[in-house]
């Protein structure tokens, strides 16, 4: 019913098409499945859209180890959250120490929550100056009995 003066109750005109998207949301590319959180492209740090305009997904114990390990302590509301590879100045003698207990320390809460375990940290000194380190680590909410599931996120 329409109000004199006011026009339709729904408004006017044509409602806009868009292209239906196929897929689902929050799907991962590589096994299909539908995942809990959106992935988040570890260089650009943006969220990964698909070729159909979908985002893709990882899992909720992926997105918690990649947030805690790409994040620097103290710049984020959540004021535990992150590492302190910063703090490391120079590549000494226990470099690789340092950066093992930066890691280690930075997902040390989703250990406690036992969700996962850490397999280990490879330090690279690419050259002087840059270094480049990767976190393995298992997801016990998926295979916690396999130790072919270690999985790694790279810093």
């Amino acid at each position: 019913m329409a109000i004199e003066g006011y026009g339709p109750p729904y408004g006017m005109g044509t409602s806009s098409v868009a292209p239906i998207l196929t897929g689902g949301p929050l799907r991962d590319p590589a096994s299909g499945q539908t995942w809990g959180s959106r992935r988040i492209d570890p260089i650009t740090k943006d969220y990964v859209i698909d070729a159909t305009g979908r985002a893709e997904g990882m899992s909720d114990v992926q997105q918690l180890v990649h947030m805690a390990v790409a994040t620097d302590l103290g710049s984020s509301a959540v004021r535990n959250l992150g590492q302190q590879l910063r703090q490391i100045e120079r590549v000494s003698s226990n470099f690789e120490a340092l950066v093992t207990n930066a890691l280690e320390g930075a997902v040390q809460h989703i250990v406690n929550a036992g969700l996962i375990e850490v397999v280990g940290v490879v330090v690279e000194v690419v050259r002087p100056g840059v270094a480049h380190a990767r976190l393995l680590w298992r997801d016990l909410t998926l295979a916690p009995d396999d130790p072919n599931s270690a999985q790694e996120t790279a810093i």
